[in-house]
């Protein structure tokens, strides 16, 4: 069975062209059953690292290991079938709500049981409801008169189905929680208490209550990893992640 137990990062550079270091000599490894929280203020380079992951980008200097093997030795199949994603920026097809869900998967025929419990996991089902045509709906009106609009939390609930439905062995979530409310982030959250022990996880977020679920925080800072360990490692370290932390419990209780 082609699976991955191990990913590695080593001694991690990169830079934009023409433009200043993102990651001085970043490393950090994580192993099969691991949820990894990737935290950091805007602009400390949370989503490049997942591009650097996901081969979109090429580091400097450096290399990313899967199974002790150079990423760049992986074929572009064996990434894409590696990998389910959630991007900020995400694409919602002028197709069916069960299309759209099943989009870039290999059983693109949308099993039924599948399609239930990704979209349930995601949320979608509780506007499901009130669409007339049920997962056949478009989701757009642009085509077709029947199709609805959907609001931005709710793309963001079919994006998180689109990923759950592929169901990867590396499932990665860039700010998945952004457009979600209290309600639905929680569900969200049990996605990653649920993976399977030859799962990984990677949550990036600036809500830092979603760290509740990761095994390991590495927290980014001006290009390299400021703090890195457990919730409770890093708060009685009392540094900028328990001072992130505190911050935010605050505004959130008020």
């Amino acid at each position: 069975k082609d699976e991955t137990h191990r990913l590695e990062v080593h001694n991690l550079s990169f830079a934009y062209k023409k433009g200043p270091d993102i990651f001085h000599n970043v490393s950090f490894e994580a192993h099969a059953g691991d949820v990894i929280g990737i935290l950091g203020h805007n602009g400390a380079g949370k989503t490049t690292c997942i591009k650097l992951l996901l081969g979109i980008y090429k580091p400097d200097k450096g290399q990313i290991l899967l199974n002790h093997l150079p990423m760049e030795r992986l074929s572009s199949k064996r990434l894409r079938k590696l990998f389910s994603c959630v991007f900020q920026n995400y694409i919602i097809y002028p197709f069916s709500l069960r299309d759209n869900i099943a989009f870039g998967s290999k059983d693109e025929s949308a099993d039924g049981t599948k399609l239930k419990e990704a979209a349930k996991q995601s949320g979608c089902c509780k506007f499901l409801d009130s669409f007339e045509h049920g997962y056949d709906t478009v989701l757009s009106r642009k085509f077709d008169s029947d199709g609805v609009e959907l609001s931005k939390g709710q793309k963001q609930s079919v994006v998180i189905a689109r990923a759950l439905y592929k169901n990867a062995q590396v499932m990665i979530f860039d700010e998945p929680s952004s457009a979600l409310d209290a309600e639905n982030e929680q569900e969200l959250l049990k996605v990653f208490d649920n993976l399977s022990p030859e799962q990984f996880g990677i949550l990036i977020s600036h809500r830092l209550s979603s760290t509740a679920v990761s095994d390991k925080i590495i927290l980014l800072d001006g290009g390299f990893i400021k703090e890195s360990g457990t919730h409770k490692e890093l708060m009685d370290l009392n540094g900028l992640y328990a001072q992130m932390y505190t911050k935010q419990k605050e505004q959130f209780e008020v």
